[in-house]
């Protein structure tokens, strides 16, 4: 196995960090780029890592802006637009290494977001994407009338931190939570009202479009997840087009699937999905 660390510079500047992890050998079957979610790092990926690389397949993984070891405020944005770009931007380049590699997309929560959002402009780059627990709507504790307090608060104060994470809703792993605790890499505060209010404008659109997303899909989704709504996922599968989609559900685990308990089930769930869309993209 081979680990590599790199920085480009997004759009607006800044410098984003990214890591890969290559298999030993030849080529790699397939290509897939984790896009992590809200508050964390490409780093705590290392469940997924494991399970890939003896596949032979090449995980590659960013710091969106704002997060882990990439500059910018921390969990600020100004618009959701600038991680999708900052996404566009890595794809082309991981494209211009493997040209000859099918490229998947795995993306965690605000992640799974990013990643369905990029899919409604440039899912012609992708042969398919996996969303762990996507956060298409907002935890089921969010009033509406919370929601709209949040859009007036962004509007006069979009750096405040407003919106706190139930931080035991991640796992039911108390070791996780421990972990996710002492991870100088992670924002476990609260999040700004500006991405606040960027991801539920993101989460509208996702509403309105998500019938243009036509590729292979595979959803999974823990019933008991806290921090964002397990509804999503249904009206997802439903109201994309894609004929090739799949929805796993999971009883009683929580958000971050591939650190719960039952992360070896989960697992064998992505690896079988990947590995058979892998044998497609080659046809």
């Amino acid at each position: 196995m081979t680990h590599q660390e790199a920085f480009f510079t997004s759009l607006s500047g800044k410098q984003i960090y990214t890591q890969s992890w290559q298999p030993e050998g030849n080529r790699p079957h397939a290509i897939v780029i984790v896009v992590h979610g809200l508050g964390e790092h490409s780093g705590r990926y290392q469940n997924l890592v494991q399970t890939l690389l003896p596949l032979n397949i090449a995980v590659y993984g960013l710091d969106h802006l704002g997060h882990g070891q990439s500059e910018g405020k921390r969990v600020f944005i100004d618009s959701f637009d600038e991680y999708i770009d900052t996404l566009d931007n890595y794809v082309d380049q991981v494209k211009e290494t493997r040209p000859d590699c099918p490229l998947f997309l795995i993306g965690h929560s605000m992640g799974g977001l990013i990643t369905s959002t990029y899919l409604l402009q440039h899912q012609n780059k992708v042969n398919g994407a996996v969303l762990s627990a996507p956060a298409i709507q907002p935890p089921a504790q969010i009033s509406p009338l919370l929601i709209k307090l949040g859009k007036y608060i962004a509007a006069i104060a979009p750096a405040l931190p407003a919106v706190a994470l139930d931080i035991k809703g991640i796992s039911r792993d108390p070791s996780v939570i421990e972990r996710y605790l002492q991870d100088p890499l992670v924002h476990s505060g609260n999040v700004t009202a500006g991405l606040s209010r960027q991801i539920q404008l993101a989460m509208d659109n996702m509403a309105q479009n998500a019938h243009l997303i036509n590729l292979p899909l595979l959803i999974l989704q823990g019933t008991e997840d806290r921090l964002v709504n397990p509804r999503g996922a249904n009206f997802l599968v439903n109201a994309v087009s894609s004929t090739d989609k799949t929805l796993k559900q999971y009883d009683d685990l929580y958000h971050e699937l591939f650190n719960e308990p039952e992360k070896e089930h989960v697992l064998k769930d992505l690896s079988e999905w990947l590995a058979l869309h892998i044998v497609g993209s080659a046809l």
